[in-house]
């Protein structure tokens, strides 16, 4: 049994759609399960899954030997919508910003964009579950996934991290992407791969679930503002990635 672990976000609905529902995968072969970037982290370098959407950030260089096995992931280009900082105060007045817990990658990317576009010295303390509620005065906060899109308008100041990160590089940013802990059956690894091409050709299926108000923001978000098919600006935007994780 293949133990697949997924990031548990809207944006990655697509690819659980197909995992589940394209027909390529029998439900005797996988085990699925959705969980927050950072255990995609842990379960990662622990191999306690077999296939895993794995942030960017479990890694300090580009992963050309890490058997990264499809060109499918979650990127987007300029704004994403869904990696934060929210505060009060414009980011040049913040001394504090509290992360997401549940966050690896956009914790790295922040101390990028801090230290090469914002060019300052800001304390960064781990939240905890609320953490969004102690955003006042000269506190920010970190926030990313589903809770972003919630919070997206609730704070006099938003910084979208995606797009502040292309007006750094004026390329794409990659958060995650598919990668295996151990061979797997190359049968598998292909059928894999038509699931989740197929999930993305069918995304808006996958938000059926919910309201009409949600469902319209929900398919917004995924048609413009997430990017599913990790080409060659993509892989670009993420070797930049980590030769800033270098300097």
């Amino acid at each position: 049994m293949i133990k697949i672990a997924a990031v548990s976000y809207i944006n990655t609905l697509p690819f659980i759609h197909g995992i589940l529902n394209s027909g390529f995968l029998s439900n005797n072969e996988f085990i699925l399960e959705r969980i927050i970037p950072s255990l995609c982290t842990h379960n990662y370098i622990n191999k306690l899954s077999d296939i895993v959407l794995v942030p960017s950030g479990c890694f300090i260089r580009y992963p050309e030997k890490h058997n990264i096995i499809t060109n499918y992931g979650i990127a987007s280009f300029k704004n994403v919508k869904s990696v934060i900082i929210v505060s009060q105060k414009p980011i040049n007045d913040l001394q504090k910003i509290i992360l997401d817990y549940q966050s690896t990658t956009s914790v790295k990317l922040l101390q990028i964009l801090l230290k090469h576009y914002w060019k300052r010295n800001v304390d960064l303390v781990d939240g905890t579950e609320g953490f969004e509620k102690n955003v006042q005065n000269q506190v920010g906060a970190l926030i990313i996934g589903d809770k972003a899109l919630e919070f997206l308008h609730n704070f006099k100041h938003c910084y979208d991290l995606s797009y502040t990160w292309w007006e750094l590089t004026k390329l794409p940013f990659v958060f995650a992407f598919w990668a295996i802990t151990k061979n797997i059956n190359e049968d598998f690894v292909n059928r894999f791969e038509k699931a989740l091409k197929w999930g993305i050709e069918h995304k808006l299926e996958s938000l059926t679930i919910y309201s009409s108000e949600k469902y319209d923001l929900f398919a917004d978000y995924l048609n413009n503002n997430i990017i599913y098919n990790i080409k060659s600006k993509e892989v670009e935007g993420l070797k930049h990635f980590y030769k800033y994780l270098n300097l």
